[in-house]
């Protein structure tokens, strides 16, 4: 670390946790940069799941229907907690992570976790940080390498495509919805015992799924609801299938879809695309 303060350069620390970040910042004096659902303070939007928390939050902020965004975000002092960053976003109401954000300017050690290398590129933008003057420091490196494994198979549960079908149909999308509980029998059929097997993909074309989970988002919106939408996370488990076959995976009551990847080919986007120029 002296060796950075010494010669003006910059120190990106990274950890697998946000409590980790939170220990870091105070051991260093630097800056945390918590993930935006870590910190969001909105009312509704807080408690939705990750899968659908990022189209949520767009959306929310696009209608103007956000409270504290865009606000005016103001820099923190660190070291700070992610309690003590959202009560300064309710004081000030501005968004928590906007004010993170607005904070890069001022330091030279920035903690964060493994999560920020999906979007390194960004961060270093925001940060005005030159790639060639940045120390990465990855604390528990094993765990980017373990990380990015568990990222080859993105995943959605029956349970969800369930709900999908029932949100498809509750916004007049009859036929898809229809489509979508067809899908969900014939896969409860397939496993009578723990287990994993490749089958057919028999959801809806991605394109249909996007097209409604849009207007299904934009319809509750308007009718004051939080725009998560099941449609929409079943799309982007589409996309992640890439016109390959699903795994059905049945793990005692609990049935799901499993979209394989090739695992070399996701450790690099994890750990080399955010440094590319």
């Amino acid at each position: 670390m002296a060796y950075a303060v010494d010669n003006g350069l910059r120190v990106l620390w990274l950890t697998r946790t946000g409590s980790q970040v939170s220990h870091v910042s105070r051991e260093l004096r630097c800056l945390p940069i918590y993930g935006r659902r870590m910190v969001c303070i909105h009312e509704t939007v807080s408690k939705i799941d990750l899968r659908r928390f990022n189209a949520a939050c767009r959306a929310v902020r696009r209608a103007g229907r956000c409270p504290y965004w865009p606000g005016f975000p103001r820099a923190v002092k660190p070291p700070v907690t992610a309690k003590e960053v959202r009560e300064i976003g309710r004081r000030i109401q501005a968004c928590p992570h906007d004010c993170l954000i607005a904070s890069l300017y001022a330091t030279r050690i920035v903690a964060a976790t493994h999560m920020q290398l999906r979007v390194i590129g960004w961060l270093l933008a925001k940060w005005r940080a030159r790639r060639e003057r940045t120390i990465l420091v990855l604390d528990e490196g094993q765990h980017v390498v373990k990380g990015a494994l568990s990222m080859v198979k993105d995943s959605i549960s029956l349970r969800t495509v369930k709900r999908a079908a029932k949100e498809a149909k509750k916004y007049g999308f009859r036929e898809l919805g229809e489509e979508l509980e067809e899908a969900v029998e014939k896969y409860r059929g397939i496993l009578s015992e723990d287990g994993e097997v490749e089958v057919e993909d028999l959801l809806p074309d991605v394109s249909d799924l996007a097209l409604a989970g849009d207007e299904i988002q934009e319809a509750k919106l308007r009718e004051n609801y939080v725009p998560a939408s099941y449609i929409l996370s079943l799309a982007d488990f589409k996309t992640s299938l890439k016109n390959n076959k699903p795994i059905l995976v049945k793990e005692g009551n609990r049935l799901r879809l499993e979209a394989p990847a090739d695992p070399v080919e996701s450790l690099r986007r994890s750990t080399v695309d955010g440094l590319q120029p």
